[in-house]
């Protein structure tokens, strides 16, 4: 085999011919990645909605599996409800029991979700164990 005679002037072209196109390579895939997360981003926030809590507001809390509370499988996966007392920026929260009693840190607005309570329940109308309802046999259940 013949090797190829190069002169050095042509040699140091194309080696910085091949240098500028790994720079330029670089640089397009940085500007991918910032596409993509970009994009990606965009997607979440179309989906993401803020939660807005005012003062006085019912809301239960989310039982995280860390706490004392989820201790089995068929333990309940909310607690409360609260009142909201203070809303605090960036989705902070302080709350209240029903009592009145404040909890002494703040929880985030990720989990808690609002309470609502039905009309029957308002007014005192709804079932209980070992009471019955007009027109309704024991059996059964509103």
């Amino acid at each position: 085999m013949v090797k190829a005679e190069i002169d050095d002037d042509e040699w140091v072209k194309t080696r910085l011919e091949h240098l500028s196109l790994i720079e330029e390579k670089s640089l397009t895939s940085v500007c991918h990645g910032q596409l993509y997360l970009r994009r990606m981003a965009q997607a979440y926030n179309k989906k993401v909605y803020p939660k807005n809590f005012e003062v006085r507001q019912l809301v239960v809390r989310r039982i995280l599996p860390h706490q004392v509370e989820a201790k089995s499988k068929f333990s309940p996966n909310w607690q409360g409800p609260f009142v909201v007392k203070k809303v605090l920026p960036n989705g902070a929260l302080y709350l209240t029991d029903i009592e009145g009693e404040m909890t002494e840190m703040t929880i985030n607005a990720d989990i808690v979700k609002r309470y609502y309570v039905n009309d029957a329940a308002r007014q005192g109308k709804c079932w209980q164990f070992g009471t019955k309802m007009k027109g309704m046999s024991a059996g059964r259940i509103p």
